[in-house]
């Protein structure tokens, strides 16, 4: 991501595979903790994989994967470090299960990409905290005027507790409820 002085907005980069390598590389001395998608196209494996060896700067991918298929191919192509499927993208609980178990078999670890506010943040608070292998919660964050789940499954010094109440853990508040637009 960088930061757009004019439009005073953040912008995702990703480079054609030619140009990343010298861009990941002048990252490197900063220490990422990984570097997301950064090959256009997502898809294209091989030169994330290339990409990979040749900075030695670990990679992230998956929120745009389409299936567990591309989830084996990226980890087969050596092209990750963490892999990022997104329940709600991916095919609900079990098929997020499935993508974590088998990734962190092969040694990369499944990071969620979570930026929901609803249901799909409780499940996949619910795999995370059922996988062998910890792992951050990739999350999106803003301010919002009702935050769903803000009171009842609270961040707290950059930890959440597991909900454990029937179904996913937790109902919206009551007043995010009664609101309308």
């Amino acid at each position: 991501m960088k930061w757009d002085q004019n439009t005073r907005r953040r912008e995702t980069v990703t480079w054609l595979p030619e140009a990343a390598t010298a861009a990941v590389m002048a990252m490197a001395p900063s220490q990422p903790f990984w570097v997301e998608e950064p090959i256009w196209p997502p898809e294209d494996f091989a030169a994330m994989a290339t990409l990979r060896r040749a900075t030695g700067v670990p990679q992230a991918a998956g929120e745009n994967a389409s299936g567990a298929l591309d989830f084996r191919k990226m980890i087969e192509a050596g092209a990750v470090d963490y892999v990022q499927p997104s329940v709600i993208k991916i095919g609900g609980i079990t098929a997020l299960w499935r993508i974590a178990t088998a990734a962190e078999a092969d040694g990369v670890t499944c990071v969620p990409h979570a930026p929901f506010f609803g249901p799909g943040y409780l499940a996949t608070l619910h795999v995370l905290a059922a996988k062998a292998r910890s792992s951050a919660l990739e999350r999106f964050f803003c301010d919002l005027a009702l935050m769903p789940y803000g009171k009842t499954v609270p961040i707290t010094h950059g930890h959440v507790d597991v909900p454990d109440a029937p179904g996913l853990g937790a109902d919206p508040e009551p007043e995010l409820m009664r609101f309308r637009v």
